[in-house]
């Protein structure tokens, strides 16, 4: 910082005279956004008579100017204030509003009374103006304030989430400064906010707030990108604990991950009691369908979630980004206030789960109790009608059932089974709808692929060979997500680099196996179940040059030189 000042002073008259010229250079490192230098000059003086005069300006490279002028008897406790000021390239502030915010205004005191008359403009058609009076000695004020606002103001404070749209505001203070006071409406039209964490963006909200004697009537509808629309109404007062009784309808209302459900829900909710906790939400919601999809879930993200990082000299960029994603660690104590819970959840029928194979439609209803901090759910959505489709052949579900658990995560239970002379062999789908596990068990205890040919031939399965027993089980560790169950058991016993067991073009059971005989050198060997064999050599001369060559049983060879390139 860097500046000039000059002041006198006259003791006999009480008279006095300021000047300075300042600079600051680097603005950014007390104003984070604001880099560059404001510069400001200007003159406070007092005359004998008392009268107190104040004059500044303010300029420089960070974008900040404004124009400052005051005035003040103190004998006839009188005063007048002047501002002209603005804030260029506003974006430094609210990343999605560019341009220059510029605000004026005029304050007069005469006595015991306060006038004032202030605007302000922006971009985006931001304008306000704010004018009346305020009586000090009364304690009361006669203030009105109307114009328009970008919502998109907010969104540094609620990032990750985000607002876009503009509000209009006609409000009037009047009385003794306080809630009770404060009287008018807030309106917004077609505005969009986006909930990263509950993937749903809401469009075309349309709001009104009306502020009377300390409460809020709300009405407000809008609809969810995916689908459906909604309405809420009802009062809420301005002062803590901030009781309301709120009324919400779902008419339509798309809920989905975009990846392994979907379902549609119309109903009833009401939250009634204090906002700030202890209130209770009650209500119905009917799901007339629903898609359960669980030949996606395994390959989803959340299946695989990414782990804890310790983050060890981050940038500061980097923490604000992670912030505004809402990826900071935060403290394990209370996130929110809790709320009571009464709601009934029904679908009468039309639940599907489909995928790997299952083709089910159940139907039922849940209750849910207890708090939002603490769900406690009751009830399930049982099995209507279902079957399972595995290497080609059709199972009756016996058994099936979707229910929540305490954080509301869909549970999965489907049961299918047989009954020989042989034993009892069962196929299980189970686990949370984000990763459901596949197991074939069997009674009395048999190796996964035995009970599977037990659930799939019956008492046949005694004629299957044990390369078709090796080809179920290799096919049931694909069907159960996990991939390489027994083939890789058999792959790292032989001590191979790969080994396949599935059928050829003709449906016969085959297995292949191969291993690098050197750097460049890799050989398999295929043979089916009727003794045919072919065996292959691959030599790599260069990274793009391979030669390849194969033999059969019968004699036949073939030899050729490929080219391949990675782009």
């Amino acid at each position: 910082m860097a500046g000039r000042f000059n002041a006198r002073f006259a003791e006999a008259t009480g008279a006095a005279s300021l000047r300075f010229d300042a600079a600051l250079e680097r603005l950014e490192r007390l104003v984070p956004g604001f880099t560059g230098t404001l510069e400001a000059k200007g003159r406070a003086r007092r005359s004998d008579t008392q009268d107190w005069q104040v004059n500044a300006v303010s300029a420089g490279s960070a974008g900040l100017s404004g124009t400052f002028k005051a005035t003040f008897d103190e004998a006839l406790a009188g005063a007048e204030i002047y501002f002209d000021a603005a804030i260029e390239r506003l974006q430094r502030l609210v990343p999605d509003i560019s341009g220059t915010l510029t605000a004026a205004g005029l304050a007069r005191k005469d006595g015991d009374v306060w006038s004032i008359d202030t605007s302000a403009t922006g971009p985006g058609s931001i304008a306000a103006d704010v004018d009346g009076s305020y009586d000090q000695a009364r304690n009361s004020a006669d203030i009105t304030a109307r114009g328009n606002l970008q919502l998109g103001l907010a969104n540094t404070i609620i990032r990750p989430n985000s607002l876009r749209g503009a509000a209009t505001f006609d409000l009037a203070l009047r009385g003794q400064p306080g809630l009770e006071a404060l009287s008018g409406t807030v309106r917004t039209s077609g505005a969009t906010v986006v909930i990263p964490a509950a993937v749903q963006t809401i469009t075309g909200l349309d709001t009104t707030v009306t502020l009377s004697n300390g409460r809020a009537q709300v009405a407000t509808s809008g609809a969810l990108r995916a689908g459906g629309q909604f309405r809420v109404s009802g009062p809420v007062d301005l002062s803590p604990p901030f009781a309301g009784a709120l009324d919400a309808q779902l008419n339509g209302i798309v809920l989905t991950n975009n990846l392994y459900y979907s379902t549609t829900a119309n109903g009833q909710l009401r939250i009634s009691g204090p906002l700030a906790g202890g209130a209770i939400i009650s209500g119905r919601i009917d799901f007339p369908q629903t898609e359960i999809n669980i030949a996606n879930a395994s390959g989803s993200f959340s299946a695989a979630p990414i782990p804890p990082m310790r983050h060890i000299g981050e940038p500061r960029q980097s923490r604000v980004t992670r912030a505004r994603a809402g990826l900071l660690e935060t403290s394990s104590g209370a996130s929110g206030p809790a709320y009571n819970l009464d709601i009934t959840l029904n679908a009468p029928g039309r639940v599907f789960v489909r995928g790997r194979g299952l083709n089910a439609e159940l139907g039922g209803s849940v209750l849910i109790r207890g708090t939002s901090a603490n769900v406690v759910p009751s009830g399930q959505i049982s099995l209507i009608r279902g079957t399972f489709d595995l290497l080609g052949r059709r199972l009756t579900l016996d058994q099936g059932s979707v229910s929540l658990q305490g954080a509301l995560d869909p549970v999965l239970n489907f049961v299918a089974s047989t009954t020989t002379s042989e034993g009892e062999a069962m196929l299980t789908v189970s686990g949370p709808v984000s990763a459901p596990e596949i197991e074939v068990t069997a009674t009395p205890e048999r190796p996964s692929e035995e009970a599977l040919a037990l659930l799939l031939f019956g008492d046949r399965f005694s004629d299957l060979s044990p390369l078709k027993l090796a080809q179920l089980g290799s096919q049931l560790a694909t069907l159960s997500g996990r991939g390489g169950g027994l083939t890789e058991r058999l792959r790292t016993g032989l001590g191979v680099d790969s080994l396949d067991v599935g059928t050829d073009d003709d449906g016969t059971a085959q297995v292949g196996v191969g291993r690098y005989i050197a750097d460049d050198v890799y050989t398999d060997v295929t043979i089916n179940a009727e003794g045919e064999s072919e065996l292959n050599l691959n030599f790599d001369l260069t990274d793009t040059l391979t030669i390849k060559g194969s033999v059969d049983n019968e004699g036949e060879t073939g030899v050729g030189l490929f080219f391949q390139r990675d782009y």
